[in-house]
Formats: structure tokens, sequence, C-alpha cells
């Protein structure tokens, strides 16, 4: 398995090299690409959530408790009219929520290169950043997404990579190939992969792709029409 620093190096040359190939190509501008360098570098380290070593865990889980922070300050400033104070105080709660709440969920649902260093994770990954990302600028969010994607699947490689040379020296990991799409927890694949086709349903209603299912919708009333009762209509 791969050191923390290596994760580290090779996201961060992967992010840099996919931050100037779309800034080359004038797919977004500067900034963006700059943005979406740095998210594939965060990538590159984020499967290391589940590592049953402390440190990875603690400056992870400050950085993901950080940027929850920035979200919430940033969300509740641009969409709800609330006082400054109200909004810091609900930015510092998203960061003790995330740092330790959302830390220890995580420590009890998981075990090291389980279902988080898996395909579905990298994916979902993206997918999450291109919800939470708002910009008003759709090829910046695609960007910002697939980097958080690519970043993710830079760090699955390279265990995949180390596991091949570990082969011969009988220390590859039981945990089957980081490059997978179950783990060996039932609980862990439903949990991943319920999030995975959550979160890819809103990205398809966001961008228009689906028509989003109202709870009380003429289609679903129409399901769940009881037979025998007035205004339904009743097959013999």
């Amino acid at each position: 398995m791969a050191a923390f620093h290596q994760h580290l190096l090779v996201s961060a040359g992967t992010g840099v090299a996919y931050g100037t190939a779309i800034a080359h190509v004038g797919y977004v501008k500067a900034p963006e690409a700059a943005l979406a360098a740095a998210v594939c570098t965060f990538g590159g380290i984020l499967p290391d959530l589940d590592s049953d070593s402390s440190k990875p865990i603690r400056e992870l889980f400050h950085l993901l408790g950080s940027v929850a922070a920035i979200v919430t300050l940033h969300r509740f400033h641009q969409h709800v009219s609330v006082s400054t104070e109200i909004a810091l105080l609900l930015a510092v709660a998203a960061y003790l929520f995330t740092r330790y709440a959302v830390a220890q969920f995580f420590a009890w649902l998981t075990v090291h290169r389980g279902m988080f260093h898996s395909l579905p994770a990298a994916i979902l990954a993206g997918e999450l950043i291109f919800l939470l990302y708002d910009s008003a600028e759709l090829p910046a969010r695609w960007a910002v997404a697939t980097a958080m994607s690519l970043g993710y699947l830079s760090h699955l490689v390279l265990d995949a990579v180390w596991d091949l040379r570990s082969v011969r020296t009988s220390k590859a990991s039981r945990s089957g190939s980081p490059l997978k799409l179950f783990s060996s927890s039932p609980l862990a694949n439903i949990f991943c992969w319920t999030c995975l086709l959550v979160a890819a349903y809103l990205v398809a209603v966001e961008q228009n792709w689906l028509a989003p299912v109202e709870p009380f919708s003429p289609r679903v009333l129409r399901a769940l029409e009881i037979p025998g009762q007035p205004g339904t209509t009743q097959l013999h």
C-alpha cells in the first residue's frame, strides 16, 4: 500500500496536469482550472478517510470540517436571509458536526480499504462535488467534479499498482482490489451504492435529464390508487 505522502504527490501531479490541460484548451478559465487542480489533489487523499491510522483521519476530517464550514457559510450567505452571526454559528456547527460526528460514523461504518476504496466511491465523490459547487458556469462545475473523481481514481490506481508489487513479498492487501465495485461488507455496499444512485438522480434532475418525481404528482397518485375506491378503474 502506498504511503500518504505518495498519494499526495501523485494526485497533486495529476491535478496540475489536468488543470493545465483544461485551461490550455479553453474549457475553463485559469481560476477554475486552479480550483480543479486543488480539488484533484484533495481527491487523491480522500479515500484514506477509512484509514486505520489516526494521523490521516485527523488531518482529513479537519480539512473536511473546514470545507463544510466554508460551504455552509457560502450557501446561507447566498441563498438564505440570516444575520452574519447566525451564519457564522451555523458554519461552526457544520465544522464540529463533520469533524466529530461524521468522523465517528465513518469509523463505525468502514474498514480500511473497504468500500470507500472502490470505483463507486470515486464516482460518488465527483457527484457530490458537482452538487455542492454551485458555480454559474456549467463547464466549471463539470471540470471540478471530474477533478475530484480523477484525484480519487489516482489513489485507487496507485494502490492497485502497489499491490502488484507486493504480491512477490506476500504483503498484498486482503481487502481485494481497490478498483472494485463491491466490498465484503453488505452494509457498506448498500450505503455506498444508495448514495451513488441518489446523487446520480439529483445530478440528472438538476441537468434536466430527468423530470423530478414529486410525491403528489398525478403519476404517483395513480400508481397508489386502491382498487374499488371512488375514481379508480377496476379490471375484470
